[in-house]
Order: structure tokens, then sequence, then C-alpha cells
């Protein structure tokens, strides 16, 4: 078995940096100034989403093809990570949280409510240097 590009996304020359499948057919695709991809092919086709922001979107994870999340940095300003978040599977984006002295880099949610994240170097370990990780409490989302 060996690796091979399914197609080409059109991402208009930006770099992705995360990806996650809630099922067999729907994914997104997260990474510059905001991008925003979804496909509900598994993969054969994708499309843009309509983002609220211009950070660097590093990693995104759905609990189901409804609801998921996305964590991002702005690159011009250190340390200014946010969280994003969506309930209509990407027709509508949110920022659900904003984060300061740390640059968001990945990201797992398990249920509504609970959520781990990991940030660049901005947050070290005082003892020996080294990275927490981080936990956040997600709001639950209205139904």
């Amino acid at each position: 078995r060996t690796w091979r590009p399914i197609r080409e996304a059109k991402t208009g020359g930006l770099d992705l940096w995360g990806l996650d499948f809630a099922d067999e057919t729907h994914a997104w695709a997260v990474g510059d100034k905001g991008a925003i991809f979804h496909s509900a092919d598994g993969g054969r086709s994708w499309s843009r989403q309509a983002s609220p922001v211009e950070h660097t979107l590093m990693d995104v994870d759905f609990i189901d093809t409804r609801r998921g999340w996305a964590v991002g940095f702005a690159r011009d300003q250190a340390g200014s990570s946010l969280v994003l978040w969506t309930r209509d599977g990407g027709a509508t984006w949110e920022v659900q949280s904003r984060v300061e002295t740390e640059e968001l880099r990945a990201l797992f949610v398990l249920d509504e409510r609970h959520a781990w994240a990991l940030g660049a170097q901005q947050r070290r370990s005082d003892e020996d240097g080294s990275q927490k990780i981080l936990r956040y409490e997600v709001r639950e989302l209205e139904r």
C-alpha cells in the first residue's frame, strides 16, 4: 500500500496544517489566513468555508458532522491564540475563546465539555523547561 493524492484542494496557495474526518465522508482542513475547507465526499472535492479570522489555523477536531473546533494563532502577534467553533458543520464559525500568552497548535476534543490543546514555546515549566499541555473546559453548545 502507498500514499497517493486523492485530489488537489484548490487552496489559492495557502498552506494547510490540520485535518480531521468526522466520519468516512465529512472532513475539514485548516490553515493559513483563517483557511477552512470542507469535504462531504471523503476528500474527493473540497469547498472553502467562511472564516471570521485571518489567524493561522493549525488544527481542527469534530465530534460529529455538525460540532467542531479549530485552534490557531496570529503570526504577527506573539502569543495571541484563539479557539473557533461551529455547531452547524462549518456553515458558520465563531470565536469561542481568545487565549493570550500562547500559540495554540494542536487540539483534541473529547466531547462538548472537554478539550486539550498544545501551544508553542510560550508556556514552559519553570522547573525544567518542559512544554505544558493545556486543558480547556469547552462551554456547552446550545442545542
